[in-house]
């Protein structure tokens, strides 16, 4: 499976032309969890999304042995350069169980949340380095193995992503405080609540917006090459 196999791919599985079944099973059911779980992403409307990819979900993976097979690892590897080509960053940030924890960032929106100093002094003050996206991203990747790997989960969840995710400081930070949220979408909202939820719809709208696109048969290479929606969470 090429990069350019993998973005031609579509809703009904085409664009897999050249490749062994179970490529193409693989590629298309990676390609609908992306555009299904990081449409935000992809259409820009957020500058990140975290999302499970589990191949046993899929009828063409053949391994049972409760490990990401081969060909799902193959699968990211090549989903991650095709994205990079667009602006699109997947990393994964744990692997096991059969289940591999990936996350789809545009690096430019990232860079653009960390220059706000409010944002970089929250996560300074937990102790990530903000010098730069990567220096973030890889103390993410470090709790978050840190959280899937110890026994029965004890090790505290990293809800500080939450803000590379997009929402608000003021949301992230009432919801790790236990505050009492004013209203919920996407996400919990411990602001104005009327301005909370324009957000939430904007967002849906564009998400189901990309859903529909690629449903009605445009290709991931398509629906990366549309214009990036103005509206661009956590940077506005």
């Amino acid at each position: 499976m090429g990069e350019a196999q993998l973005l031609g791919m579509r809703y009904d599985n085409g664009g897999g032309a050249g490749c062994s079944e179970e490529e193409a099973g693989m590629a298309a059911y990676f390609v609908r969890r992306l555009v299904l779980s990081a449409a935000g992403v992809v259409s820009g409307v957020k500058p990140a999304s975290l999302f499970n990819f589990m191949p046993q979900s899929c009828m063409h993976c053949r391994d049972t042995s409760g490990v990401v097979c081969r060909a799902a690892r193959e699968t990211i590897a090549v989903g991650a350069r095709s994205l990079a080509r667009f602006g699109v960053t997947l990393v994964v940030l744990d692997r096991r169980g059969g289940k591999s924890v990936l996350f789809a960032y545009r690096d430019a929106c990232l860079a653009q949340i960390l220059e706000k100093p409010e944002c970089a002094a929250f996560l300074e003050g937990l102790g990530y380095d903000v010098s730069s996206v990567g220096s973030v991203v890889h103390e993410l990747r470090r709790r978050m193995a840190g959280y899937y790997g110890s026994p029965d989960r004890m090790a505290p969840y990293p809800h500080e992503v939450g803000l590379l995710l997009g929402y608000p400081l003021v949301d992230v930070q009432g919801f790790m405080a236990g505050e009492h949220e004013t209203c919920r979408g996407s996400w919990k909202a411990y602001g104005d609540e009327e301005a909370a939820q324009e957000v939430f719809a904007q967002v849906k709208r564009c998400e189901r917006r990309c859903w529909e696109r690629f449903k009605e048969g445009e290709s991931l290479e398509e629906l990366l090459r549309l214009p990036v929606t103005r509206l661009t969470l956590g940077v506005a």
